[in-house]
């Protein structure tokens, strides 16, 4: 599928193989696409034994290499088989999209520092029952996708408000009862989908969202 000549094509930008099931050693062309700023590997066969952690492993070059090289700004891992976030991920700091969805991620732990440019982040379609404290940092995120989890109530990070940025927050089909008061802070939220939950009710202060267009609490 990636012939070795692949590597002379150091223009290119955006490179997108989803759907193929790419083996380890075809990705060794990638490192040498050094402007390359968006990569789509969706439903690629990545796991994390195909994903070394390791950054500084030039004999066992892969995915993360390439990512050192570039200044990647798009990444789409989504509908793969990987159990955690690749290591390699939290170390991309022009991050501004990325898709993890569709794998089996039961957790993860952002590092402090990390994803600090990050604007969209779907993490929809795993098997979280909580997302990650360190998501309240992320204060350029403009879109949340997290439906089709297990998150709860207590799964909802208390400080969820702190995103002020935020436009988009999905959480369709989860196992929430109640939302949390601080995401009635998140004052430019236009569109917020609660649909296929348990919800009992929701915020007083449902009111203070002034920009929202859509709510959906469809059942």
């Amino acid at each position: 599928m990636l012939p070795p000549q692949i590597r002379r094509l150091t223009m290119v930008q955006d490179l997108k193989l989803s759907n193929n099931p790419l083996h380890h050693f075809q990705l060794k062309q990638l490192p040498s696409m050094t402007a390359l700023r968006v990569l789509h590997m969706r439903n690629t066969n990545r796991t994390l034994d195909n994903i070394p952690p390791s950054l500084d492993d030039l004999e066992n070059l892969a995915v993360d290499q390439a990512f050192m090289l570039l200044a990647a700004d798009d990444i789409d891992f989504a509908e793969n088989n990987l159990p955690a976030v690749p290591e390699a991920l939290f170390k991309l700091k022009n991050l501004r999209k990325l898709d993890i969805s569709g794998n089996k991620i039961e957790t993860f732990t952002i590092p402090e520092g990390s994803w600090e440019s990050l604007e969209t982040l779907n993490v929809s379609g795993n098997e979280m029952k909580a997302l990650p404290d360190g998501l309240v940092r992320l204060v350029k995120l403009q879109r949340l996708y997290a439906s089709d989890n297990k998150l709860t109530f207590e799964g909802i990070p208390k400080g969820i408000g702190k995103l002020v940025q935020l436009l988009v927050l999905h959480l369709t089909r989860n196992n929430l009862e109640l939302v949390p008061e601080g995401i009635t802070r998140c004052v430019r939220l236009q569109r917020l989908r609660l649909n296929h939950n348990r919800l009992i009710t929701l915020p007083d202060g449902i009111h203070l969202l002034p920009d929202l267009k859509e709510l959906d609490l469809t059942e």
